[in-house]
This record gives C-alpha cells, structure tokens and sequence, in this order.
C-alpha cells in the first residue's frame, strides 16, 4: 500500500505537538500528541523505565519551560516507516531540560 504524503504530514503534524509542548510547556498540546493510555519507556545505562504519560505531563508542567528558560529545545523527525494503519517515527531531539533524546514512536490511525 502506498503511504500518501497526506498522511505523513498528519503523522509529522502530531509528532511535532510533541517538541512545542515542551517548548512552550502545553500541556494540553502534549495531552494531544499522545492516547490517553499511552507508556513511555527509557533506558539510561542499566536503568530502565517504564512510566505512564501523564508522568511526562507531571514534569513539564513543574519545570520552566525552554521557551521561558532561554534553553534552545528542538525536536528533528529523521525517520518515519508507515505500514497500514501504524507507524514509526524516529525523533532526534536536544536540550531537553539540558538533556539529548533519540526518541521512537509507535503511532496507530
């Protein structure tokens, strides 16, 4: 099945509420990108977490956000993978509250 350019950019649209909610420290922007039941999970040498979204929601909403702080936060898509109804999203994202990420989405239709 061929993946319409229509359908990327609505992928690239509700990844990218992701980066500019915490730029800006919206949260309901956030609440957006992601399912209301959504999980994130890290790796920090041999630490491993595993937490729900609003976890993420919790933290932003107490730190100062990049866009207030001067901190120069940005979110680059360097890969999506569509197939049917799912989809990839490889995201490299820096100075986030002085941290840098390579994050990977799983996005359903």
């Amino acid at each position: 099945m061929n993946t319409s350019i229509n359908e990327i950019e609505a992928i690239r649209k509700t990844v990218n509420k992701y980066g500019d909610g915490i730029t800006n420290g919206d949260i309901e922007l956030l609440r957006s990108a992601f399912h209301p039941k959504a999980m994130m999970y890290g790796c920090s040498g041999d630490d491993v977490s595993v937490i729900e979204i609003d976890v993420l929601y919790a933290y932003v909403a107490s730190q100062q956000p990049p866009a207030k702080s001067g901190e120069i936060h940005s979110c680059l898509i360097t890969k999506i993978d569509v197939d049917g109804n799912a989809a990839s999203v490889e995201v490299k994202q820096e100075n986030c509250y002085c941290v840098n990420y390579t994050i990977l989405y799983s996005n359903l239709k």
